[in-house]
């Protein structure tokens, strides 16, 4: 046994020996790729390496490749410039260009005579009522000095309402002839919260022999009829419309509203046809719905909506002098459909034909469009946007039919707003506001325009009586 392990261990050195011969230098190791998936497999080589022949060329690249030329690599005079400069600063995108503002001819002002005076006619003096506190105020159109005609609070120990609740004329409303005024007066100066209810009177009160009468408890906005024989209000409680005879004190509702889980529901804006037969009011569901519909006083055919839009609101319905149209003010537009500018219309009685008088002029809401004393011309104040940075609101006429506009006031130049407007009894002047706090007076037949002495008396509406 040992010469047979001794046999074996001879054979296993003899390999070893072997094998180190044939094994290649360090620097001649070749570096083999495994095959490609795709390649066919070559059976391996079993067979010893031949030496390689001196005279054999080596076409294999050499390791680690030599340092390029660097002639090689020639940049461009940008990239020499841009390598010259250093890292190259971030930059921000650019803005989005803004969309200009729309640039719009501005309106000049007309000139006078803009309603020329019939020969041999002068214009009349006439007296502008107007409150303050619970004081009730008058001034001539010719004087400086004015006068207290009533103070409610010594007189019965009520209250005018404050104004954001009678918005628009509410306060008082003159009959026909001047010589009486429809107050609306409180036990409350204030109201605690706007759900707390009022308790309302409506006074008549001669202007000039200072009488007071009660008429109506729980009563608003007062509108007295053409021909002075009745008064239309707001039922304080119900938000209805009622009528009451003047000489009498019969009252009865015209018009009733729901009040479907205490949501507020009312009449608002009554106005009475010339012949003192119709009614046309705005019939308000705030955030719902807001009518304009026609109601007969003598109740012999039933009220009907006149008017129902669905995606924009309205406003001030009045009748035209000749019973024949009503007005009306909307954001609706003939062209587009809407707008944001509120304009004037005209429709006929059952809201079929539709003509806008106004574009581009947004009516101020804060004031009522006004018919003149003849029914010829609509005072209105109103904002043209985009003739200016600031726009203001001026003082415009339209004629009745919209053919005709004219634009009676501009001060762009002091930044001063001209709003609400009324007409003197004689249709030749016009009363106004300047910002709110200073009573003036324009002439439409020469153009010329004269502050009233009073004091700032806010945002109460004026009555002009003869």
């Amino acid at each position: 046994m040992s010469r047979v392990l001794l046999k074996m261990l001879l054979s296993s050195l003899m390999m070893t020996l072997l094998l180190v011969a044939c094994t290649p230098e360090q620097d001649e190791l070749q570096v083999t790729r495994p095959p490609s998936l795709t390649t066919p497999v070559e059976a391996t080589d079993t067979t010893e390496p031949t030496p390689p022949s001196p005279e054999a060329t080596d076409t294999s690249e050499p390791y680690p490749p030599p340092t390029s030329d660097p002639t090689d690599f020639i940049l461009t005079q940008e990239a020499l410039e841009t390598l010259a400069a250093g890292t190259p600063t971030a930059t921000n995108p650019p803005l989005p260009t803004p969309i200009p503002t729309p640039v719009v001819t501005p309106i000049p002002t007309a000139v006078p005579p803009i309603i020329p005076l019939p020969e041999g006619q002068t214009p009349q003096p006439f007296t502008i009522l107007y409150r303050q506190g619970d004081v009730l105020w008058a001034i001539d159109s010719d004087s400086t000095e004015p006068y207290i005609l009533l103070d409610v609070q010594s007189a019965l120990g009520l209250h005018f309402l404050e104004e954001n609740l009678v918005w628009n004329n509410g306060w008082a409303s003159p009959s026909p002839d001047g010589e009486q005024l429809a107050l609306v007066l409180s036990t409350m100066a204030e109201q605690p919260n706007r759900t707390a209810p009022l308790e309302t009177f409506i006074y008549l009160f001669h202007r000039h022999t200072g009488e007071l009468n009660l008429l109506v408890e729980a009563g608003l906005l007062p509108v007295w009829s053409p021909d002075g024989s009745q008064l239309a209000y707001r039922q304080a409680t119900s938000g209805g419309l009622w009528v009451v005879e003047v000489a009498s004190g019969q009252a009865q509702e015209l018009y009733a509203v729901s009040q479907d889980e205490g949501e507020p529901h009312y009449v608002a804006q009554m106005s009475w046809s010339p012949d003192s037969q119709h009614l046309v009011f705005l019939d308000i569901s705030p955030f719902v719905s807001r009518d304009i519909v026609v109601v007969d006083v003598n109740q012999a055919q039933p009220p009907h909506v006149v008017l129902s839009p669905e995606n924009y609101s309205v406003a001030f319905p009045q009748w035209s002098p000749d019973g024949s149209q009503i007005l009306f003010a909307s954001p609706a537009d003939e062209n587009t459909g809407f707008s944001e500018t509120v304009n004037l219309w005209m429709m006929s009685l059952d809201g079929i034909q539709q003509n806008q008088l106004t574009q581009h002029i947004s009516v101020d809401t804060g004031g009522v469009p006004q018919g003149s004393p003849d029914g010829t011309w609509i005072v209105f104040s109103g904002t043209r946007y985009f003739e200016e940075l600031e726009p203001l609101v001026d003082l415009w006429l339209v004629a009745k039919d919209g053919t005709s506009l004219h634009r009676l006031t501009s001060d762009s130049a002091e930044q001063i707003n001209e709003t609400r407007p009324i007409w003197s009894p004689d249709g030749t002047r016009l009363v106004f506001y300047k910002e709110l706090n200073e009573l003036w007076l324009i002439s439409l037949v020469d153009g010329t325009q004269t502050r009233i002495p009073v004091p700032a008396i806010g945002f109460a509406e004026l009555i002009a009586l003869p």
